[in-house]
C-alpha cells in the first residue's frame, strides 16, 4: 500500500491541475524560478512580489503545508531583496506557521532556510534577544534532520548576540561547547578554526598562557592560512588579535607587524589604534601624534558611516507609505464584496471604540499615577519631617512624653501607607537626573562631567547608605570601576555601561565580577555584583 502513496498523491495532483485549468502547474513553474533566482543570489525583484503573493493566496486554498511554507518563504526572500525587512519578517513568520513538524515529511531542510534568514534580519537590526529565539529554533530542525554539523555552525553563530548583549561568560561557554561537538563529530579543521574567538577574549584578559595554546592549533590545524602565513580573506582581524598578544608580551616590533597587516583591510581603525599604542611603547612622539591623527580620522568616518548605515535601517523597517500604497490597493479590490465590506466596516468601528476606550483608561491610568505619585512624595517628606521632630523631643523625653507618642503613631501610620516600597527607589526612578542617564545609554552618548557631578548630587541625597558604602571603598576603585558602581545601582544595563565610559563590553563584565570579590570579599559573578550593587539603600 505504502508503494502505492506517490502514484496515487501524482494522480491526484494531476486531477487537481485539470480541475483548476492548469494553475498548479504556473504556480509551481513560478515557484522553481523564484527558486532557482534565489540559489543563485539574484535579486527577486520586478514585481515578482505580487506574483509570488499570488501563489501564496493559491497554496493556501489549495497546498500542502510543505507546499505553502516554500511559497511564503519564497516570498519573504522577495521582500528581502526589495529592502522591506518587515514584509519579510512577516512572509517568514506565515511559512513557520504553515509547517507540519508533526508531520514524517515536514521539510525541515526549507524550514530551517526560513529561520536562517529571520536570524539574518534579526542580526541586521542589532536584534540579539530575538536573534537568539530563532536561533534556538533552527537547531532544534538540524537536530530533526540529524545534520550535526548545521547544529554546531549555529551554535557558533550566537557568539555574536551574546557578545552584544555583554554577556562574556556564555560566550566563553559556546566557545567551548563549539569546539568539543567539532572534535567529537571529526570535524577537526572547523574546530581549530573556532578558536579564533576564544583567542581574542583570552588576549583581552590577559590569559596568555591559552592564548598561545589556541593560536598554535588554530595556525597549525585550521587550513586557513597559505604557505607565507597570511589567513584567508574575511578573517583579516585575526591580526589585531595577534598584534595585541605581541603588545602584552612586549613583542613590539611583531606587534607593528600585524597591525600594519591589518591596515589595508575594512578593519583599519582598530590597525591604527594598535599602531598607536606601539609608538606609545616605542615612545616615539612624532609616530604617536602622525598614528592619533589618523585614528581620530578613521573614528569619525566610522561614525559617519555608521549613522548612515543605522539610517538605511530605520528607513528599511518603517517605510510606512509603501505599506499605506497596498493596503489602499487591497482596500480596492476588497470593495468588491459588499458582505465583506460590511465586515470590515463593523471591525473599524469597534477597533476604534476599543481604541478609544483603550485611550480613555491609559490617560486614567497616567493621571492616576501621576496622583499617587505625588500623595507619595508628600507622605515621605512627611515621614522624614516626622523623624527629624520625634528625635528632637527625645533629647527632652523627660518633658515631652506624650508629644513623643504622638509622633511614634504618627510615623507608624505613614510607613504603613507608604508600603513595602522604598521610597528613594520610587523617588529615584521619576528623577529627571535618572531619566536623563538612561536617555543617555539609550543613545550610547558619553556623560559629561557636569552629569556626573548632578548624579553625585543627587545620589548623596537620595541613596546615602550607597555613597557612603562606596567612600569607604573608594581607595580600591579607579575612575570606571567607580562609574560602574553607580551605573549599575541606577539599572544602567552592562553593555550601555560600556558605551558610555568608552571601554569594551568584556571589560566591564571582568570589572564587575572583580569588584564583587573586592567589594563584598566573597566570590561572585557579575550578575551577582549587580544585584548586590543595586540592594545597597
Amino acid at each position: 500500500m505504502k508503494a502505492r502513496m506517490p502514484i496515487l498523491l501524482s494522480w491526484l495532483l494531476l486531477l487537481l491541475a485539470a480541475c483548476d485549468g492548469g494553475r498548479r502547474q504556473q504556480m509551481e513553474a513560478l515557484l522553481d524560478r523564484a527558486d532557482s533566482l534565489n540559489r543563485a543570489y539574484i535579486p527577486m525583484t520586478g514585481g515578482l512580489d505580487s506574483l509570488l503573493s499570488e501563489a501564496a493566496s493559491y497554496y493556501d486554498r489549495h497546498g500542502l503545508p510543505n507546499e505553502q511554507l516554500r511559497a511564503h518563504y519564497l516570498l519573504g526572500c522577495a521582500y528581502r531583496d526589495m529592502g522591506d525587512a518587515p514584509q519579510a519578517l512577516q512572509c517568514y513568520q506565515d511559512a513557520v506557521d504553515r509547517a507540519d513538524t508533526l508531520a514524517s515529511d515536514c521539510d525541515y531542510h526549507r524550514l530551517m532556510a526560513v529561520y536562517g534568514q529571520m536570524a539574518e534580519l534579526f542580526d541586521a537590526q542589532n536584534l540579539s534577544k530575538e536573534e537568539l529565539e530563532i536561533m534556538a529554533k533552527y537547531q532544534r530542525c538540524a537536530l530533526n534532520k540529524k545534520d550535526t554539523l548545521k547544529y554546531i555552525r549555529n551554535m557558533e553563530l550566537m557568539i555574536k548576540p551574546y557578545f552584544l548583549l555583554g554577556d562574556t561568560d556564555k560566550v566563553l561557554s559556546i566557545l567551548n561547547n563549539v569546539h568539543h561537538y567539532y572534535i567529537k563529530y571529526g570535524y577537526e579543521h572547523e574546530a581549530a578554526a573556532s578558536n579564533a574567538t576564544a583567542i581574542f577574549f583570552y588576549v583581552q584578559q590577559g590569559q596568555l598562557d591559552k592564548a598561545r595554546m589556541l593560536m598554535n592549533e588554530f595556525e597549525q590545524k585550521s587550513g586557513l592560512f597559505d604557505e607565507k602565513g597570511n589567513i584567508s580573506a574575511g578573517r583579516e582581524y585575526y591580526y589585531n588579535t595577534k598584534g595585541r598578544l605581541f603588545l602584552k608580551e612586549d613583542r613590539i616590533a611583531e606587534a607593528e607587524q600585524m597591525f600594519r597587516k591589518l591596515l589595508p583591510y575594512k578593519d583599519s581603525v582598530v590597525a591604527l589604534e594598535g599602531l598607536m599604542q606601539v609608538y606609545i611603547e616605542k615612545k616615539n612622539i612624532d609616530s604617536i601624534v602622525v598614528f592619533a591623527r589618523r585614528y581620530e580620522n578613521a573614528i569619525n568616518n566610522y561614525q559617519n558611516s555608521l549613522q548612515t548605515e543605522v539610517v538605511q535601517k530605520m528607513s528599511s523597517m518603517y517605510n510606512y507609505q509603501r505599506y499605506q500604497r497596498k493596503a489602499d490597493a487591497e482596500a480596492i479590490t476588497a470593495a468588491n464584496a459588499k458582505a465583506q465590506r460590511n465586515g470590515y466596516v463593523a471591525l473599524l468601528v469597534f477597533t476604534l471604540a476599543l481604541l478609544f476606550i483603550v485611550g480613555r483608561q491609559y490617560q486614567y491610568l497616567r493621571r492616576r499615577r501621576a496622583e499617587e505619585l505625588v500623595a507619595f512624595k508628600k507622605n515621605y517628606e512627611n515621614l522624614q519631617k516626622t523623624r527629624t521632630e520625634l528625635s528632637l523631643l527625645q533629647q527632652h523625653e523627660h518633658e515631652y512624653q506624650e508629644l513623643i507618642a504622638q509622633k511614634k503613631a504618627e510615623i507608624v501610620a505613614l510607613e504603613s501607607t507608604l508600603g513595602k516600597k522604598h521610597p528613594a527607589e520610587v523617588l529615584l526612578k521619576e528623577a529627571e537626573v535618572y531619566k536623563r542617564f538612561h536617555s543617555m545609554a539609550n543613545k550610547g552618548k558619553t556623560p559629561s562631567s557636569a552629569d556626573w557631578e548632578k548624579l553625585n548630587a543627587f545620589l548623596h541625597d537620595m541613596l546615602p547608605a550607597f555613597c557612603q558604602f562606596l567612600t569607604i571603598h573608594e581607595h580600591e576603585l579607579n575612575n570606571t570601576e567607580f562609574h560602574t558602581c553607580v551605573l549599575t545601582r541606577i539599572h544602567i544595563k552592562p553593555k550601555a555601561i560600556s558605551t558610555m565610559l568608552g571601554v569594551s563590553a568584556s571589560y566591564i563584565t571582568k570589572v564587575r565580577r572583580d569588584m564583587h570579590f573586592r567589594l563584598f570579599k566573597e566570590e561572585g559573578s557579575a550578575s551577582d555584583f549587580d544585584e548586590r550593587i543595586v540592594n545597597i539603600c
